[in-house]
């Protein structure tokens, strides 16, 4: 509860010094906000699913977020993964159209 209250506060004092009102920054928000829950279901779900060693247990959950955080980032052409791909991109060879 003490992180909604921060939230608020912040962002009405944000608001009233940049003009960037709290509606603008929750809508703003929303997506990745979106986009992780539905990786994390993914990541939890993959341990259920998944009866191997307690090493691979503790790593395909990460393995299992990134990818779909990146693959439903790219389903839904999130601005920032673009953004990302043409910063990293020349460095790890990967195109993103």
């Amino acid at each position: 509860a003490g992180y909604y209250f921060t939230f608020f506060v912040n962002a009405v004092v944000a608001s009233s010094s940049t003009g960037y009102s709290l509606w603008e920054q929750v809508k703003d928000f929303l997506p990745f906000l979106f986009l992780s829950l539905v990786a994390a279901l993914f990541a939890v779900f993959s341990l259920f699913v998944c009866s191997c060693s307690y090493m691979l247990q503790l790593l395909l959950p990460s393995v299992v977020y990134a990818l779909v955080y990146l693959f439903v980032a790219k389903i839904i052409k999130l601005p920032e993964l673009y953004e990302l791909m043409k910063i990293i991109g020349p460095y790890i060879k990967i195109r993103i159209q």
